[in-house]
């Protein structure tokens, strides 16, 4: 069981303001992340991702390089299963106990 509704307001450690939301009583379960620099809301069953963010960004998963701009990206994740995906959430917090290291977030997103 979880939720249907979670939120948070957060400041970090350079001042920056986040809200994060989650809504699991939404059609198609949405996860967000806004805040003073821009935003990043997964939806449609993890199958959508909307960005607007005010500077470029790249990782190893997200291209964004038209700041203030609305980005939507659709896609079929990987299933929960697939051990082989590097992003799998589950495999990354796995091998993290296993080798006794922090889990490498900074990897998928600003550091």
């Amino acid at each position: 069981m979880g939720d249907d509704l979670t939120a948070c307001i957060a400041r970090f450690s350079r001042g920056t303001i986040g809200t994060f939301v989650s809504g699991y009583a939404s059609d198609g379960v949405e996860r967000g992340v806004y805040g003073t620099r821009g935003r990043f809301v997964l939806s449609n069953w993890d199958q959508k991702l909307d960005i607007n963010l005010d500077t470029p960004f790249e990782g190893d998963i997200i291209r964004y390089t038209t700041p203030r701009k609305d980005l939507t990206i659709e896609y079929k994740p990987p299933a929960y299963d697939d051990a082989s995906n590097p992003c799998n959430g589950q495999r990354c917090f796995i091998e993290s106990i296993r080798n006794q290291t922090p889990t490498d977030i900074h990897r998928f997103g600003r550091s």
